[in-house]
């Protein structure tokens, strides 16, 4: 044997033992382990408003169990969220609303664009979901700040207005990043078409799992799955 060989052997022993993985998929993008994230209310495709539906409120929750208990960055409770109830209307709240009133860094704003409950084969029980999931970040500025981006906003969604182009904007802050997810449960290979003994809300309680662990997955180091099974 040689050198070179082994001291790849002696590596990739070490990986082993240390319980780490040669193929980690990094974060989609890094936020300091100092720095505040909050989930909001998924968007429901079933209601006009993120606030209004119940299972908006179970992706946001579960999916900030997921990442306070993976994520390196630190994660505010969704019990923050709920409270944010008190408000006059709740639905008047944008993404910078809610990081000043939770005091985050961070917001993930998940819309979800597809939640079917129906296999494609009769008779078998698949969900599917695609689910569009952006981050905000805050960005502090002074009034003079805020002022004359306020005006370079306004420049860019006339010029947008003009051509048609369709974009997303909000005073305070910035999308920083933007992923689609997609989704089935169950999804091992058992299971390809989908499983006879399911029933609709066992399929919604197992999609809003595999939604949420694939949301967080996008914001912490964890190792490639050749196979999903959920």
């Amino acid at each position: 044997m040689t050198t070179r060989a082994l001291l790849s052997g002696l590596a990739l022993a070490a990986l082993v033992l240390s319980g780490c993985s040669a193929n980690e998929i990094e974060p989609v993008y890094l936020i300091e382990p100092e720095d505040y994230c909050v989930v909001m209310p998924f968007k429901d495709p079933d209601f006009s408003n993120r606030w209004d539906s119940p299972r908006s409120h179970d992706l946001g929750q579960a999916t900030t169990l997921v990442l306070n208990e993976r994520a390196e960055f630190k994660v505010r409770p969704y019990d923050e969220i709920i409270s944010l109830f008190h408000a006059d209307d709740v639905k008047k709240l944008g993404a910078r609303d809610v990081a000043a009133l939770t005091r985050a860094d961070y917001v993930l704003v998940c819309d979800v664009e597809q939640f079917d409950l129906k296999s494609d084969v009769q008779f078998l029980g698949r969900g599917k979901a695609r689910c569009k999931v952006r981050l905000f970040k805050v960005e502090r500025r002074t009034p003079e700040e805020e002022a004359k981006q306020a005006q370079k906003d306004k420049e860019r969604q006339e010029v947008a207005d003009k051509v048609g182009m369709s974009i997303v904007t909000e005073a305070g802050g910035r999308y920083v990043r933007e992923d689609t997810i997609e989704c089935v449960f169950p999804s091992d290979y058992h299971n390809d078409y989908g499983r006879l003994d399911l029933k609709e809300a066992e399929i919604q309680e197992g999609l809003i799992g595999v939604i949420s662990r694939k949301v967080a997955k996008l914001y912490y180091t964890h190792d490639e799955e050749k196979i999903e099974i959920e």
